[in-house]
This record gives C-alpha cells, sequence and structure tokens, in this order.
C-alpha cells in the first residue's frame, strides 16, 4: 500500500505514514466488518473536530453535529454516539444517586457518610470519561468510551 501524501510504500493497514508522518484514510473512515471503526478520514477530523470536543464538554449539546453540515460525518456520527450515551449514563446515574442516598440515610452511622461520599465520586467518573471521549475527539481516533461505549449504537 502506498501512502497517498508521500507514495512511499507502507504497511497494509497502517493508519500513519512512517515517512512522512501523515494520516492515512480512506474518504469516510474505514469500517471493518461488524461495522467498527477502524479509523476516520483525516480531513473530516479536522473539518468537524471543534463540535466533537464541544459535546464532550456540554453532553447536552450532542445533537449539534446531526443538525449541521457534519451530519453525514462518520467522525461526528461516532462522537455524538458516544456524547448521547455518556448523557443518558450521567442523568440516569445521578437519579439512582438521589435514591441510594435516601436509602443509605437509614442505615446508622456509615449510611449517611457513604451516601455525600457516591455522589461526588459518580460525578468525578462521568467527568473522566468526558476527558477521554474529548481526547479521542481531539486525537481522531475511534476509541469508545471505557466501560459505557459499547452499550449501543443510537445515532445511525
Amino acid at each position: 500500500m502506498q501512502c497517498p501524501h508521500c507514495k512511499e510504500e507502507v504497511l497494509d493497514g497502517a493508519v500513519k505514514c512512517k515517512h512522512c508522518g501523515s494520516n492515512i484514510a480512506p474518504q469516510g473512515g474505514q469500517i471493518a466488518s461488524g461495522q467498527e471503526i477502524l479509523r476516520f478520514d483525516a480531513q473530516d477530523v479536522e473539518k468537524n473536530k471543534v463540535l466533537a470536543i464541544i459535546g464532550y464538554i456540554f453532553p447536552i449539546l450532542f445533537f449539534i453535529p446531526l443538525v449541521t453540515d457534519a451530519k453525514n460525518s462518520i467522525y461526528a456520527k461516532f462522537h455524538a454516539n458516544q456524547q448521547l450515551i455518556l448523557l443518558i449514563f450521567g442523568f440516569g446515574g445521578a437519579v439512582c444517586m438521589v435514591f441510594i442516598s435516601i436509602i443509605l440515610a437509614f442505615v446508622p452511622v456509615m449510611g449517611p457518610m457513604m451516601g455525600k461520599l457516591l455522589r461526588p465520586a459518580f460525578s468525578l467518573a462521568c467527568l473522566a470519561l468526558a476527558i477521554i471521549g474529548a481526547m479521542g475527539a481531539n486525537e481522531g481516533t475511534p476509541k469508545k468510551l471505557p466501560v459505557i461505549g459499547n452499550l449501543t449504537t443510537l445515532i445511525k
């Protein structure tokens, strides 16, 4: 296989050219069997990177790429899906934390303290997932969020 930029020979399946350092990906991104995205098109990534990162900072804005020119972008849809999963996880988890805190309030001595520690721990976990997602969006890689990223594909 040849690098499309410098025309030097590179290994089949290479993501970066070892000669010029440019990203190697077919138009729109390469998809393996089973619909697993292996890599994104470098132009697609550069064009939609800001939208993908903003969605991790404010997950409620996951839909922005879907109503702009990025609606046909595999890269933008991938990250919008991950952002929607993060939003659902964060909202659902917050509701669960309220109920768990109420239940723990009835446990003598340690219960109320555990309830007060669980909510910030969950918030920090959501923040860590958002940071990991934003870093993946910045790199232009199809990394799914740990733990929750494989739940489902909600946006096709």
